[in-house]
């Protein structure tokens, strides 16, 4: 899909898609996040994401970054959202973009789950501090995130 360009929606849309569900995905490859976008503001009755990053990035972040700004998706809100599972999380600013993303335009949501690939506990409370804060700003009053270690 991504190599013959990616639209910002499908056209058809996948009303009937309730749980998405993505391995291997880099969020520092610009056509990799586009194809992700693509398939979530095609589906809006997602109830359940679930991706598992593949650790890489690129040198092209200021792109990826444009398309994960909430101001871009004020058409396309995820009010059905309830649950993210967000693992091999490294704590990339696009990585943190996209938990932005949903924690901005999920008014549902329950639980984010997010699971690093970092064994290190210093790196782990960094990148947490990181999403509390993107939280905070976003919900002051809800957590809605949780640790996995």
């Amino acid at each position: 899909m991504a190599a013959s360009g990616v639209p910002m929606r499908l056209p058809t849309t996948l009303k009937y898609l309730k749980v998405l569900r993505l391995c291997e995905i880099c969020f520092g490859a610009l056509d990799e996040v586009s194809v992700v976008l693509c398939l979530i503001r095609s589906s809006p009755n997602l109830q359940e994401i679930s991706i598992q990053a593949y650790p890489g990035e690129t040198a092209a972040i200021d792109p990826i970054l444009d398309l994960l700004e909430v101001h871009y998706w004020s058409d396309a809100p995820l009010n059905q959202l309830c649950k993210v599972d967000f693992g091999n999380v490294s704590g990339t600013r696009p990585e943190l973009g996209f938990i932005k993303l949903l924690l901005a335009k999920s008014p549902m949501l329950k639980k984010l789950l997010i699971e690093l690939d970092s064994e290190d506990v210093a790196e782990q409370n960094r990148i947490f501090e990181r999403v509390d804060k993107i939280s905070t700003r976003i919900t002051p009053s809800r957590n809605h995130f949780r640790k996995s270690r």
